[in-house]
């Protein structure tokens, strides 16, 4: 459960297989004859996918213990509950991406590239500003989506007990994923713009 609750939280901070590497490479990815906001999104596929895959496999294995772990809970609201994580993981995982990877396009100088890994008061302040500005950014996408499952649940529950979880989180999911189209639309105009003297090179 707790590395469940790691990759979906706090994965997507560590793995920073998106523009916060790639925009080392700026010329190169200039050069692609793709839309922007396609760029922006395709930067967030893989890592988007590969934390999604580890949460679900950790989830899968909370599941199976958790006849022992949680024994007083029914098995009905384990596995809604478990099905409603597994729907609004990816959502979570790619709302912090599309922070991240437009922190990196917004401000360039703040975001480490690749391997660099500044140290000294300094750039742990940074660390910790950009750390509670991203829980900040990340409460603000998903209390919309928050509200709208708490309505459907709050709405359907006295009708379908346990299993509302799933439509509920499936809507919260839904809205987020919304959010995140947007923002990735909003985006690629600031890609597009980005010159290359704005990303600070390794020495």
């Amino acid at each position: 459960m707790l590395g469940t609750a790691f990759s979906i939280l706090i994965a997507p901070q560590i793995l920073s297989a998106d523009l916060r590497q790639d925009l080392r490479h700026l010329e190169l990815l200039k050069t692609w004859p793709v839309k922007s906001s396609a760029v922006v999104r395709g930067e967030l596929m893989w890592p988007g996918a590969l934390i999604t895959a580890i949460a679900w496999v950790l989830l899968a294995v909370a599941v199976l213990l958790s006849g022992q772990l949680l024994a007083r809970v029914g098995l009905g609201w384990r596995m809604a509950a478990a099905a409603a994580i597994a729907i609004i993981a990816p959502a979570l995982v790619f709302a912090q991406l599309t922070i991240h990877n437009g922190v990196a396009l917004l401000f360039p100088a703040w975001v480490p590239l690749g391997d660099q890994r500044p140290r000294g008061l300094d750039a742990m302040g940074q660390r910790i500003i950009m750390f509670g500005a991203t829980w900040i950014l990340l409460v603000i996408m998903v209390l919309p989506a928050a509200l709208a499952g708490v309505i459907v649940w709050i709405a359907l529950g006295w009708f379908f007990g346990p299993v509302i979880l799933i439509p509920a989180a499936s809507v919260c999911a839904a809205v987020v994923a919304i959010e995140v189209l947007l923002a990735t639309e909003a985006l690629g105009p600031v890609y597009g713009r980005l010159e290359l003297t704005a990303v600070e090179r390794a020495e």
